[in-house]
């Protein structure tokens, strides 16, 4: 492999319609910050971006469909896009979360992600076993000291996610890591040659649990976990819970995102046990679980595919003494 002091890294973060890459979620804003260990970061590229559907997750980034009216369609911008990935590490965090969408709009647009390895600064931050409070980009930034300006704009997130990968990288040098090997990088994940025009759109959202879900924003921030597929996985389960919808396609991404993480359905299975428990016991906070969280408890049980038995069970346990 490459030694890790001679390559460039392209930090990428994207803002989107969705999650759902496979059913025609679309890039809204696009960052492409290129590091250099030693130099910082020495190329800047960020655009919004027409998606040509209609704008949602709007409560993640807070764009509008008329912030997006007269910016470039992602076919305007592939080459360029494809340009400044290539000769350098690409870099997420959740890097098969960003990069899923990427490897869609230039296979859309008739490109390809170029032949580069890929690094993911969540996975890198496990690897490392630093003592980090959560997963999320915010927690893993507050290990050293990071400023996140705005989170989920995807300049911010990714000069962010910049300065976490360089802190990281000095970290690796000082344990002797000296190739990208020994960094955990792994090669560029690609999809099979498929027309995309004909992708169908997402669905509509129908509403889903409010307390339950307001809960599940805090996980990414208190809950590390040290699988970086695993991690992965409950990194979007967070995404998909945090706006107090679930729709058919997000279920779908999930499902899509289990597969590139090559989890086993015993693995996926166990790491929803643990996030309904520790959800429940973050409904606990307050000290009351209402006749109403108990049935947001198992609608999220539902989708988890956990049994309503397994669900109370679950439950149970953590229901205070005294409120029993």
């Amino acid at each position: 492999m490459d030694r890790l002091r001679e390559s460039d890294y392209v930090v990428v973060d994207v803002e989107t319609t969705g999650f759902a890459a496979d059913r025609g979620d679309r890039i809204v804003e696009i960052a492409l910050l290129r590091c250099r260990p030693g130099h910082g970061v020495v190329g800047r590229f960020v655009t919004l971006v027409d998606p040509q559907v209609p704008v949602r997750a709007r409560w993640v980034h807070g764009i509008r469909a008329d912030d997006v009216q007269r910016a470039p369609r992602f076919v305007d911008i592939a080459a360029e896009v494809r340009r400044r990935l290539e000769d350098a590490v690409i870099v997420a965090h959740n890097s098969r979360f960003d990069l899923a969408f990427l490897d869609a709009e230039l296979s859309r647009s008739g490109s390809a992600l170029p032949e580069s390895p890929t690094l993911c600064t969540m996975g890198l931050t496990a690897r490392l076993g630093l003592p980090v409070p959560g997963r999320s980009l915010r927690s893993c930034c507050e290990h050293f000291a990071i400023q996140i300006d705005r989170e989920h704009g995807a300049e911010h997130d990714a000069q962010a996610a910049a300065q976490l990968l360089l802190r990281l990288l000095r970290e690796a040098l000082t344990r002797g890591w000296d190739d990208l090997e020994d960094l955990g990088c792994v090669p560029a994940v690609r999809r099979a040659d498929a027309p995309r025009r004909s992708l169908p759109q997402p669905p509509d959202a129908a509403p889903a649990h409010r307390r339950l879900v307001t809960a599940a924003r805090t996980l990414g921030d208190t809950w590390p976990v040290a699988d970086a597929d695993v991690a992965a996985y409950l990194d979007l389960l967070d995404r998909v819970l945090a706006d107090r919808v679930v729709t058919t396609a997000e279920v779908d991404a999930l499902a899509a995102m289990a597969r590139r993480c090559d989890l086993e359905v015993n693995v996926v299975a166990a790491a929803h046990r643990e996030y309904l428990g520790r959800l429940v016991a973050a409904a606990w906070d307050d000290g009351v679980l209402s006749d109403d969280e108990l049935r947001d408890i198992a609608e999220v049980a539902t989708l988890l595919g956990i049994a309503p038995g397994e669900a109370a069970e679950l439950s149970s346990p953590r229901r205070p003494a005294w409120a029993s």
